[in-house]
């Protein structure tokens, strides 16, 4: 199966093509009905007797009026002189003003039910937002290959581990924290050492970026800086201890966020200090000349990224730490009774052992 798939133009013309890839809107209304069957099973059977009523409803409706027109139109006399036409008119008159008002009943129910369902939407949006990140780590590795149907599993399973709780607005926070750790875990297993750190990272931004705490153009001077200008079209940067891209990842920043709007004039007036700190071993661990009071953990992670990238990563986990938690920093062994309760006998383990590796001791350990 290829997510995106390219057809010849003469193969197009001789044929439809249904494009039946999942959107993070359709995905998120497909978790929200699996998340009230587990959690409120009484709304989602409801509905579906509903659903049932409505479609009876207007198929009765269609059949009366199939009737009338029959009758109408195989009438050889007059109208009004064929009592049967005259009751038909009679019955199908009343039967649609009762099923109007059932339908009107039913209207109100469905919205009834859908108010109800709607307060745990937010699970639903934050599996969705899991999902397509976690597909989108194909293109960091190929190797990095999950299902919708693998991800489905984990989601379930998040619901059932997840502690439980009377109040419903509890009960949903603590179904977001064991799926977004629990997707977290499951994921991680699979990632290279160094692909760990960048999923994590990816999450918090997302996370923030769907929660509106950070805007687009947050996302993208992390991810691409300065990399669509041209250093010949640009501003001349001050000095030549500055990198051209560093500069046009500057150029950039003052651009896109106000924060910085100002940061090419502060380098240019005070140079000194700032190829100071440019040159220190840990920039992110000192004082930025002259804006230190004003960044917060992303801003400083975003000037870091553009100055000294090479320190990223190291300043990216104060940030995910903060976001998260310092658990989607911290190092987490294989816990292969983890990995056994979410198998079965159509699941089974695939090590892919570096060298020097042997979990033969924690398979057995397990036995």
């Amino acid at each position: 199966r290829m997510p995106n798939p390219h057809f010849t133009p003469e193969l197009s013309a001789r044929v439809t093509v249904i494009d039946f890839t999942v959107t993070m809107k359709g995905l998120e209304d497909q978790l929200l009905a699996r998340v009230v069957l587990q959690e409120k099973p009484e709304l989602q059977e409801e509905r579906r007797k509903l659903l049932e009523e409505v479609n009876a409803y207007k198929k009765k409706i269609g059949e009366l009026q199939d009737d009338l027109l029959y009758r109408l139109a195989n009438c050889t006399g007059s109208l009004l002189d064929d009592p049967d036409i005259i009751d038909v008119l009679n019955t199908t008159k009343k039967t649609s003003a009762e099923v109007q008002e059932k339908l009107k009943n039913a209207r109100e129910a469905e919205v009834r039910i859908s108010t109800a369902c709607e307060e745990y939407r937010p699970v639903a949006d934050r599996g969705s937002l899991l999902y397509f990140l976690i597909a989108e780590m194909s293109t960091i590795e190929v190797m990095y290959q999950t299902s919708l149907a693998q991800f489905i599993q984990v989601f379930k399973l998040s619901m059932v581990n997840a502690p439980k709780a009377n109040i419903p607005a509890k009960r949903i926070e603590n179904i977001l924290n064991q799926l977004t750790f629990g997707t977290f875990l499951y994921i991680s297993r699979g990632l290279f050492e160094k692909h760990k750190e960048v999923f994590s990272l990816l999450l918090a931004l997302k996370l923030q970026l769907n929660q509106n705490v950070i805007t687009i153009d947050h996302f993208n001077c992390f991810l691409k800086g300065g990399a669509a200008l041209d250093i010949s079209s640009e501003r001349k940067k001050p000095k030549s201890w500055i990198p051209d891209a560093a500069w046009l990842n500057i150029l950039e920043l003052s651009r896109n966020l106000p924060l910085f709007k100002d940061l090419p004039d502060m380098i240019f007036r005070n140079d000194n200090v700032w190829m100071q700190w440019y040159d220190q071993e840990n920039p992110e661990g000192t004082n930025v000349p002259e804006i230190a009071d004003r960044l917060d953990t992303l801003h400083k992670m975003l000037l870091v990224r553009s100055l000294r990238s090479d320190r990223t990563m190291i300043v990216a986990k104060e940030y995910i730490g903060e976001v998260l938690g310092q658990q989607y920093v911290a190092s987490h062994p294989l816990n292969v009774e983890t990995m056994h309760s979410e198998s079965d006998e159509r699941t089974p383990f695939i090590c892919l052992l570096s060298m020097g590796s042997d979990p033969t001791d924690q398979i057995m350990g397990l036995a």
